[in-house]
């Protein structure tokens, strides 16, 4: 993430999901009447839209993801998945 309008409350949850500032992720679905569905790693997780509308993500500007993770910068790299829809990371 790279800036969110979230309560402390909500940051607390998604901390504990293991999702913050310095956490690289895929979007899997989005904008598609239902919850935002992210994956990290092997879990996938989904968010309310409400939640997934207040957070902000940055493209990587470097090819390995896991430098800009390592480095406490929020990570996020634009690709698509099989389906070809887009995703975040």
């Amino acid at each position: 993430m790279a800036t969110s309008d979230l309560s402390a409350e909500d940051l607390a949850v998604l901390g504990a999901m293991g999702l913050d500032a310095n956490t690289a992720f895929t979007v899997c679905r989005a904008g598609r009447g239902g919850p935002c569905i992210i994956q990290l790693d092997a879990t996938r997780l989904g968010l309310a839209p409400e939640i997934a509308a207040r957070i902000l993500t940055r493209p990587c500007s470097c090819a390995d993801t896991e430098h800009c993770a390592a480095e406490g910068e929020p990570a996020a790299s634009a690709r698509r998945e099989p389906d070809g829809g887009p995703t975040t990371r």
